[in-house]
């Protein structure tokens, strides 16, 4: 076989692969486009779960109280969950804890609700509102509030924990990470030696705070730290209060390490530690009944906001990003966080 028929083959190949992967992203696009039609409008002949009902995930048969699972799941965000390409396909971690707080204060069917956290935390505010969430629930609805902490609960995973009747975790969970973090990159050395300039015009001396294109100069880093100080001092108090300790006890050991799920029993920042059963025993307790259950319920998927949501990006309010501005835009926005993250 000559080169040319070996070239014509090889675009030939090329050619089917592409075909098979358009037909593979359109067949893709139709089933989430039918799953969120179907989701959408009413469920006829369905399962209990699809039906918009709560379906039992563990517990004790015939319960006589019900916890409805709200889970805190990655990073706290009161941002739409986007695809790849920059389409929001999902409400955010916020929207959605408050849906599940909203149906589990409705529902005379639902006897309390069992947190299940597994995250490093994230922005503050959106993490200071669950908080309040869940705190205005419990004082409104009487109806107890367990946290079940996973894998881990940093942080702003840790923050919200804070806020339930009582807290078990799981013996192999990292949690704590107490404090706040702020971060931005500094190119000041390496524009001096390429030889680039950032030019930065501001009405003011302070507009330009964290400038990754000269030195922070130390009246800059004062006026930083005052503000890392007071939202440090919010995520102390809260846990004081959630804990019912004394907030210089909690100072004393939040310098921003994780514990191990004994570590923090030790200091008071969890109730217990155990499997499905200890976390069993303690709603049992709370509810003051001898069998209960968690159960989930599915929220339905509103295919109308996913299509406003992607037609404001195909719009230009939300652009999905280039392969270049991926890579090199800040890993997350600019904010205070508290977030734990090793890799900072």
């Amino acid at each position: 076989m000559d080169a040319h028929k070996i070239l014509q083959s090889v675009f030939h190949v090329l050619a089917i692969l592409v075909l098979l992967g358009f037909l593979a992203l359109q067949g893709g696009s139709c089933m989430l486009l039918m799953s969120a039609m179907s989701d959408s409008g009413p469920a006829a002949g369905g399962t209990a779960e699809r039906a918009g009902k709560d379906a039992i995930l563990f517990g004790d048969a015939q319960p006589e109280a019900r916890y409805l699972q709200v889970p805190v799941m990655g990073v706290i965000s009161a941002e739409a969950q986007e695809t790849p390409f920059g389409f929001a396909m999902e409400m955010s971690l916020l929207e959605r804890v408050d849906r599940l707080l909203e149906h589990a204060r409705a529902s005379d069917r639902i006897d309390g609700v069992l947190l299940d956290i597994d995250s490093p935390g994230g922005a503050v505010d959106p993490s200071d509102v669950i908080f309040q969430k869940l705190r205005r629930f419990r004082e409104e609805t009487g109806k107890p509030v367990v946290a079940r902490l996973n894998g881990l609960a940093a942080s702003g995973g840790f923050y919200v924990a804070v806020a339930a009747d009582r807290i078990v975790a799981h013996p192999s969970c990292l949690t704590g990470s107490i404090g706040v973090i702020m971060q931005s990159f500094n190119f000041a050395g390496l524009f001096e030696k390429h030889g680039v300039e950032l030019v930065t015009l501001t009405s003011g001396p302070n507009k330009d705070l964290l400038n990754p294109g000269r030195p922070m100069r130390e009246d800059e880093r004062a006026i930083l730290m005052g503000i890392i100080g007071e939202t440090y001092e919010q995520f102390v108090d809260a846990v004081a209060a959630g804990r019912g300790m004394d907030a210089a006890a909690v100072r004393a050991v939040a310098d921003g390490r994780v514990w191990t799920a004994r570590q923090a029993l030790d200091l008071g920042f969890v109730d217990r530690v155990g499997y499905e059963e200890e976390l069993l025993a303690e709603m049992r307790d709370l509810a003051g009944v001898e069998r209960v259950a968690v159960v989930r319920h599915r929220l339905p998927s509103k295919f109308w906001e996913l299509l406003e949501l992607s037609a404001a990006n195909l719009a230009g309010r939300r652009q999905p990003a280039s392969a270049l501005e991926a890579l090199t835009r800040p890993r997350r926005a600019p904010g205070l966080y508290y977030l734990w993250d090793p890799q900072l």
